[in-house]
Order: C-alpha cells, then structure tokens, then sequence
C-alpha cells in the first residue's frame, strides 16, 4: 500500500525532517507554508489523521 502526500504536506514533512524538529505548532507550520491559521490547521489535522504525525495530548491528571 502506497502513500501519498499533497504539495503541502509533503514540504511540511520535508521541513521537519531536514530540521530534525520532532514538534510543530500551527503558528510554526504557518510560517514553514506561509498559509493562514486555518490551511495550517487543516494539514496537520490531516498529517495526524493519516498517520504521520502523532498527536501531543495533554496528561490526564488522576481524579482524588
């Protein structure tokens, strides 16, 4: 099974990986695709989706 990435996501995942950065942010994939907040938003939901990114969560703190 073959995977493809749009224009866009691939020069996101290209950028990561030539940085070695293991963490984007929406601001910061703003900047590497110079797109607005909402296209920034929309690939990494789809990068996440697909599986080439993961996810950041925050902890989930215990109940007392």
């Amino acid at each position: 099974m073959s995977r493809s990435l749009s224009a866009l996501r691939a020069k996101l995942i290209l950028h990561l990986e030539w940085e070695e950065q293991p963490v984007v942010t929406i601001k910061e994939t703003m900047d590497i695709l110079d797109s607005s907040y909402d296209r920034a938003r929309q690939v990494i939901h789809r990068l996440v989706r697909d599986m080439w990114l993961a996810p950041i969560t925050r902890p989930v703190r215990a109940s007392r």
